[in-house]
């Protein structure tokens, strides 16, 4: 088989926007998925007429793409485009968000021309997005609920907090992470002994656990925590990490404490 043919083949077949343009901006060559990303027909007008017939936007799919920043006037400056997003819509309404690359290539001349790849990142983006949506609701009905989570990895001995339990602490979530047992001052003696008892029956047999923890915060004053934790088992049943919940029980507790102290008044009246 002609090397020219079986790469015009496998640039035809690519899922990948492949467009190459001459030192004067004309387009030289561009593949199936290309005429797919802006539109049938837009490509094929002269470069002046091309913007106006498909819009390329920044990833926000609002703001216009500044035109001498775009992959190929780039490209034609001699400049190599790593990685750039932006938005493209087609006459039609719809539209994609790509990541291109380019590479500028000389003529005999030593004027630029060159050619862009643009990967279609959208569904990628959409997930990214409703990941970023449920994290921001998570937090926010954690922070209603004075709820937190927490996790921890054996094989990095790393652990890490939800942005609640730094609130709950008062800690700054800029410092490093500690664990509850970790941080000296943060648990009375009983509680920090309890605690570490609960947790190595985890770490070792797997066994759950559910616990209120009394804090201290320096000024004589405490406040309780409802602690759960459970055990992350890989497939064979080993412990590969904990994860967990603390949540904020601190006026229950009060509550409890009030409750008792009347009825002892009263059983001795």
């Amino acid at each position: 088989m002609d090397k020219a043919e079986l790469f015009k083949g496998i640039i035809e077949a690519s899922p990948n926007a492949i467009i190459a343009a001459d030192p004067d901006g004309n387009l030289i060559a561009f593949n199936p998925a290309a005429e797919r990303l802006h539109g049938p027909g837009s490509l094929n007008l002269p470069m002046g007429e091309r913007p106006g017939k498909y819009g390329i936007f920044m990833p926000d799919r609002v703001t216009p793409f500044p035109r001498d920043q775009l992959p190929l006037q780039r490209v034609l400056r001699g400049e190599l485009v790593d990685n750039l997003e932006m938005y493209v819509r087609r006459p039609d309404g719809g539209g994609s968000v790509v990541s291109v690359t380019g590479k500028p290539l000389q003529d005999q001349n030593g004027r630029w021309g060159g050619f862009i790849i643009a990967t279609d990142i959208t569904e990628r983006k959409r997930a990214e997005e409703a990941l970023t949506a449920s994290e921001a609701r998570l937090r926010e009905a954690q922070r209603v609920a004075r709820m937190a989570s927490w996790e921890w990895d054996s094989a990095t001995n790393a652990v890490t907090w939800s942005q609640e339990i730094y609130n709950l602490l008062g800690i700054d979530p800029d410092q490093e992470t500690p664990s509850f047992l970790e941080r000296e001052g943060l648990l009375s003696a009983f509680t920090t002994e309890s605690l570490q008892a609960a947790v190595e029956r985890t770490r070792s047999e797997g066994l759950p656990y559910e616990m209120d923890i009394e804090l201290l915060n320096g000024n004589g004053k405490t406040g309780w925590l409802a602690a759960r934790g459970s055990a992350v088992l890989d497939s064979a049943g080993a412990v590969t990490g904990l994860r967990g919940t603390v949540m904020d029980i601190t006026e229950r507790k009060r509550t409890e404490l009030r409750n008792a102290v009347l009825a002892k008044r009263l059983s001795l009246a």
